[in-house]
């Protein structure tokens, strides 16, 4: 007897009346989903903490820059030598 097509047997409440093969292409189905499911979080998760830890540097960076840009602009300029190229 041929299997019936994965989607009619994921449709049927019990696994009583399937043979051996039916019941193992339901369990390679569910297993197939569950290890994409948890590679989809796993990556969803990587993204998140990259996201996040670019977003921290970035404020960090930001901050520095800011920092710096005001005690640039707070100090008063020494000149030494003025050239005249006329």
């Amino acid at each position: 007897m041929e299997d019936r097509d994965l989607n009619i047997l994921l449709s049927l409440d019990t696994y009583q009346g399937m043979s051996d093969s039916e019941i193992d292409s339901i369990i390679d189905y569910r297993i197939k989903q569950a290890t994409e499911s948890l590679v989809a979080s796993n990556a969803v998760a990587y993204d998140n903490g990259y996201s996040a830890a670019i977003s921290s540097t970035n404020a960090a960076l930001c901050n520095y820059t800011m920092d710096l840009l005001g005690r640039l602009c707070n100090q008063t300029p020494v000149l030494e030598q003025v050239i005249s190229y006329d």
